[in-house]
């Protein structure tokens, strides 16, 4: 008995460190729908029709329980902050943001560790992408080659 708790304890002594060791991971992706812990689509641009945008988020390597935040910001003006608990490795989890049609612009959802730092930041545009600078649309208009018997 004491030899088999000998060598339990050996076991752990030696696995601990190994798998603490696991490379920390999060792999994100913007959505319009998730069904089975599954995201259905990824998108970076979001039509206005959109109702719930979510960040899907898969963590790995990352101990047990882990509390994260998803905060979603809106040209730099925070929206929404969620608190999520990763409570195994891998863990799959989302957090969604009901959208308004007067919220057209850039978007940002930063993930944030337990320690306040920005682990991942998740860009994405709802509705028309900003207007471009005017000076991009001009083109050259076509002229016709001069005509002598015009008067110049």
């Amino acid at each position: 008995m004491l030899k088999k708790l000998s060598l339990s304890i050996l076991a752990l002594v030696i696995l601990f460190p190994i798998a603490s060791m696991a490379e920390q991971n999060i792999e994100t992706v913007l959505c319009t729908a998730i069904e089975n812990r599954v995201p259905l689509d990824s998108l970076i641009q979001f039509d206005t029709d959109v109702e719930r945008i979510y960040l899907w988020t898969r963590v790995t390597g990352y101990p047990a329980p882990t509390v994260l935040r998803h905060v979603w910001l809106h040209e730099g003006l925070e929206r929404s902050d969620v608190e999520m608990t990763i409570k195994g490795d891998p863990w799959r989890t989302w957090s969604y943001k009901t959208m308004r049609s007067e919220w057209v612009g850039n978007w940002e959802v930063k993930i944030v560790g337990s320690d306040g730092n920005v682990i991942k930041a998740v860009n994405f545009t709802f509705g028309k992408a900003a207007t471009p600078d005017k000076t991009d649309e001009l083109k050259p208009v076509a002229t016709d080659p001069v005509d002598s018997t015009q008067k110049q």
